[in-house]
């Protein structure tokens, strides 16, 4: 199988639902031609390619009948697409998507202006997780633990408002809905550089208090996952903490994070234990796995298996020279999706590490992405994923 095929990507699944814009002339020939050759390619390619002939139970045939007079009558191609992603929700699994330009330009604001801080949902409240030193936050006097009520004048609820009304129309997990809930907010924070923003929030003491603020521009690393899939901005942490603690986070799985981390361990090969947090990493590329864990095994491991229509695999990790061979902790939580719960799953199951934190996202399916008529990427599951003692991981 190669490496295309074994893409393991949670990143954006969930990050398209917001998408209704152009109106497009319906009697346009043209337009209604793309958009038949389209919805019947989706449709097909799950036909085809799904690993699961039974679709989980879902009858496929059924809801494309179903879905396609929604989609022909849609009045913008976003509104099109939408449905799409309406119908691709039916089979009730992750790494089902369409992709347009336009969920590019409004899924990527973060990676323009912004103020320097993560926000993750808490209780139903979004609690400034993490602010970046000398960030425009920080200046400002946001701190972690504060609890957002406002930006830009609007409610918390005003706006998410658009988007539960159309959460209630897909079937998603809990933990996917708190991930979309957190990215819209972020994208309402940030935009374009040296333009204005006001955040509302309740400090440490429960006092309600304003922060004006300017957004100046992301001076990170900005970075395809993978063609089709819009930019990511990259983050990698590594170091030694007290008691000579080795602690290791990366947000995505790419070949770069791979090669930084294989880095790290080396740097950090006299340390009494390391933790490696994949808290809010959604995954990447599942082969990198081998990469990673390599590093901490002395001997080879499975990490679980795979399985297509026609095409069974494993996910083998081979150890590396020197490996580390001391106490290993991995940091979880409900954003650590796909690759990072392969990686989570194999490290657990074969004893090498202890795991804390909380339930990973349950999206565990290799995908890839395939271009439609309409211009939009399409990104499909191609196989499942068991862990190494049998355990389907998908939707759990």
């Amino acid at each position: 199988m190669n490496k295309k095929s074994l893409l393991i990507v949670l990143i954006l699944v969930f990050g398209n639902l917001l998408a209704f814009g152009q109106v497009a002339v319906m009697d346009d020939a043209h337009v209604t031609e793309l958009r038949l050759k389209t919805f019947n390619k989706v449709w097909n390619i799950v036909n085809d390619n799904h690993f699961d002939p039974t679709f989980g139970g879902v009858d496929w045939k059924k809801v494309g009948q179903s879905y396609q007079p929604q989609a022909m009558s849609a009045k913008s191609d976003d509104e099109f697409h939408a449905v799409l992603n309406q119908m691709l929700g039916e089979l009730n699994q992750s790494h089902f998507s369409i992709y347009t330009k336009n969920i590019e330009t409004n899924s990527t604001k973060c990676n323009d202006g912004v103020i320097g801080i993560e926000l993750k949902m808490l209780d139903q409240q979004p609690v400034i997780f993490q602010v970046e030193k000398d960030s425009v936050a920080e200046k400002a006097g946001l701190k972690p633990g504060f609890v957002l009520t406002k930006i830009d004048d609007k409610s918390i609820a005003e706006i998410l408002l658009p988007l539960e009304e159309i959460l209630y129309l897909r079937k998603m997990t809990e933990a996917m809905k708190r991930v979309q809930r957190e990215r819209t907010l972020m994208r309402s924070v940030c935009g374009t550089p040296d333009t204005p923003v006001k955040v509302e929030a309740l400090d440490g003491k429960n006092t309600a208090q304003t922060f004006d603020m300017k957004r100046v521009a992301f001076k990170g690393e900005v970075m395809r996952v993978a063609e089709g899939i819009p930019p990511f901005k990259l983050a990698f942490q590594s170091g030694k903490i007290e008691n000579n603690i080795g602690y290791i986070r990366f947000n995505v799985w790419i070949p770069t994070q791979s090669k930084r981390f294989q880095e790290a361990m080396r740097g950090l090969s006299n340390s009494k234990a390391i933790i490696i947090d994949l808290r809010g990493n959604p995954g990447g590329m599942g082969q990198l796995v081998d990469d990673v864990g390599g590093t901490l095994f002395d001997k080879k491991a499975s990490f679980g298996t795979f399985r297509r229509r026609n095409l069974y695999g494993e996910f083998i990790v081979s150890p590396q020279k020197n490996s580390y061979q001391g106490k290993v902790v991995v940091l979880t939580d409900y954003a650590s999706g796909s690759t990072s719960e392969i990686f989570t799953a194999g490290i657990q199951e074969t004893g090498r590490a202890k795991i804390i934190g909380e339930r990973t996202a349950g999206a565990v399916l290799p995908a890839t992405i395939e271009r439609l008529p309409t211009g939009a990427n399409f990104m499909y599951a191609i196989a499942d994923y068991r862990s190494p003692s049998g355990i389907l991981i998908e939707g759990k």
